[in-house]
């Protein structure tokens, strides 16, 4: 069960949704092997300040503080959240299926699912995602789609950018300064603002973040997914950035689009 925990605590892949699946599923194991609710809180607490800007793994913590911790109310609450992720994919689906030419950043389990949702053939530009390569990851998801698939650097993204007609994202919190996601989100969302395109992201309610807080972006990578040299070289491997809400046209909840959202 320890080696598990370590496992989500040191997955540095997974996207928000996917991580937390595992967590629900490694919590209602834990329940079935007769951990007590207390250990089993106590250890999401340690996962979700080990992923702080996974807001998605603080709403599960936040509400089973509230409310006695067990299985039946864990798959109540998950089973509620799959219907705000259905509902705000087939939301952005509806408006992705608008155009022919995406660019997508990094990997998101949401994004995914929007894409797929997606009847008409779409050419969709994803990008590697360095250093993990997570983008690389969804390209090869969405290869077995409908759609065409282009596989560019990162940098490349932003040459792209005059051939595309929207930049979609996925989020890992939704707060009152803006959206944290992948590093290199904001420059990309700023560089299509100014050719003219439209940056619009999808999350659920659960990703809206009750409180502003610093650790959103101090989470950093392993250093040797930079570098492995012996060199007296400083690396810096930060994850997330945040994405101001002047470059961000909208974000699709479970609700719809929603404008406002961050003025909340």
């Amino acid at each position: 069960m320890a080696q598990n925990l370590n496992a989500l605590i040191n997955d540095t892949l997974s996207p928000s949704s996917e991580l937390l699946r595992k967590m629900v599923d490694w919590a209602l194991d834990a329940l079935n092997a007769g951990q007590k609710s207390d250990k089993i809180l106590n250890d999401i607490s340690y996962l979700c300040r080990s992923h702080p800007s996974k807001v998605l793994l603080q709403s599960f913590h936040r509400f089973f503080l509230q409310i006695p911790l067990n299985a039946n109310k864990i798959k109540s609450w998950f089973e509620m959240y799959l219907k705000h992720e259905s509902s705000a994919c087939q939301h952005f689906a509806n408006h992705l299926a608008n155009f022919k030419n995406i660019l997508v950043y990094s990997s998101s389990g949401l994004l995914e699912y929007s894409l797929r949702a997606v009847s008409s053939p779409l050419n969709i530009f994803c990008t590697e995602g360095r250093p993990a390569m997570e983008g690389r990851m969804l390209a090869e998801k969405l290869a077995r789609s409908r759609h065409k698939i282009y596989l560019i650097s990162d940098m490349a993204a932003f040459s792209v950018i005059p051939r595309i007609e929207i930049l979609a994202l996925g989020c890992d919190a939704i707060t009152t300064r803006g959206v944290i996601n992948k590093i290199g989100t904001a420059a990309l969302a700023s560089a299509a603002q100014q050719a003219g395109k439209k940056a619009y992201f999808i999350g659920t309610s659960e990703k809206i973040a009750d409180k502003w807080s610093e650790e959103f972006l101090l989470r950093e990578g392993p250093k040797t997914e930079i570098y492995s040299g012996t060199e007296a070289v400083q690396v810096e491997n930060y994850y997330f950035d945040i994405t101001s809400s002047n470059l961000i046209d909208g974000i699709f909840l479970e609700g719809g689009l929603a404008t406002r959202v961050l003025s909340l």
